[in-house]
């Protein structure tokens, strides 16, 4: 499973606003996945207790595989697309997967350069 950093408070803030899993990455490599509480400078608060924001790392679960992204098509998961590390939609819904390229809203986007991130 390939996870992606999040980098500011504004990703950070979206991810507790739609209850988005994230795994928290510790320094000796070890991680779990959570659910963020709330946030501040200096903590991060998640299944009812807190960790650091300086000793730890967060990241959201990227969905590569056909499995996964039928499964956001069949229970209208919401999603956060990136082409080319730009982002496209923010908490939108897949309509339908094909081998090269993915539906959204009416859009159509490559699979090649898209990223399709847990929102």
């Amino acid at each position: 499973m390939k996870t992606v950093p999040i980098h500011s408070d504004a990703e950070l803030f979206r991810c507790l606003i739609f209850q988005t899993p994230i795994h928290i990455h510790f320094a000796d490599g070890t991680f779990y996945p959570s659910i963020i509480n709330g946030f501040d400078d200096d903590l991060i608060y998640v299944d009812g207790g807190f960790e650091f924001r300086s000793n730890i790392s967060l990241c959201r679960k990227e969905f590569r595989y056909d499995a996964d992204l039928e499964n956001c098509v069949w229970f209208q998961t919401p999603v956060e697309l990136r082409v080319e590390d730009q982002i496209q939609d923010v908490a939108t819904r897949l309509n339908a997967i094909m081998d090269d390229i993915i539906l959204v809203d009416g859009a159509y986007y490559f699979r090649s350069n898209t990223v399709v991130l847990a929102a």
